[in-house]
């Protein structure tokens, strides 16, 4: 099975990987995320989405100016085009969700990421509720708990049918898998810089439990960030591993406000 020990080493604090080990060997048990290939592929997106499990719980759209500009060029163009948008979560969901993946209009903001794989939109979170059993449209926020952020992530890593590119077992596998999940290439580096410490660690799922294989739908799930009118080049993930603060960047910042 996965352990606590494997997560911290992977990079997660102790307690997040206590908070996340079981959810993880459930969902991975669920839909056979069961070899050493898949399971390193699985826990280097996850870990990429969420800064090594320390951030599942909404997406974050408070956003400044200059931010919307660098994430949505052509939707903002200009400093005067964000007016009415910076650190307007909600308007910010309209304007870059709207309309999208089932969106209702006025009621994107429900429905932007969530959970270990930042599941978003309206659809997604439809069909996910009803394979997992659960009124994901009226309580999205359930997505944000522990059992529930992992299972809405496997749940998107069976429908992607993204063992099929685990299975390649290397870093080609790796940027296969992250455009079925972010949609383009959205920081591949540090996804496959996470595959390689997880190839280390001797990841397998030894268990007697037998997972029944869970037929994908003919839905196609949409991954978290892009839109049909960007680029790839203009993706961006929208939740960075958050940095551990360090003396010398302590420093550096003071010599910085000098």
């Amino acid at each position: 099975m996965i352990t606590v020990n494997q997560l911290v080493k992977l990079g997660a604090l102790p307690i997040n990987a206590q908070k996340y080990v079981k959810a993880i060997n459930d969902t991975c048990i669920k839909y056979s995320i069961n070899t050493e290939a898949r399971i390193c592929a699985f826990l280097c997106q996850i870990f990429e989405e969420t800064g090594a499990l320390s951030n599942v719980r909404i997406e974050n759209l408070n956003y400044s100016a200059k931010r919307l500009m660098q994430v949505w060029p052509k939707r903002f163009p200009t400093l005067a085009s964000t007016n009415g948008y910076v650190m307007n979560p909600k308007a910010l969901a309209e304007k870059v969700y709207g309309g999208r993946g089932g969106n209702p209009a006025g009621k994107a903001g429900l429905y932007i990421g969530r959970g270990c794989m930042q599941l978003t939109f309206y659809d997604n979170y439809k069909a996910c509720g009803k394979a997992l059993g659960v009124d994901l449209i009226n309580h999205p926020e359930l997505v944000s708990e522990p059992e529930y952020a992992v299972l809405t992530a496997g749940w998107f890593w069976n429908e992607a049918k993204c063992n099929v590119k685990a299975d390649l077992d290397s870093l080609e596998g790796v940027r296969l898998v992250t455009i079925k999940v972010n949609g383009a290439e959205g920081n591949l580096k540090m996804r496959q810089d996470y595959w390689l410490k997880a190839k280390k660690l001797g990841f397998n799922l030894k268990t007697d439990t037998v997972a029944p294989v869970i037929p994908t739908t003919s839905l196609k799930p949409l991954p978290n960030v892009v839109l049909n009118t960007e680029t790839a080049s203009e993706v961006t993930q929208h939740n960075p591993v958050i940095q551990e603060p360090s003396i010398l960047g302590f420093i550096l910042d003071l010599f910085k406000r000098k």
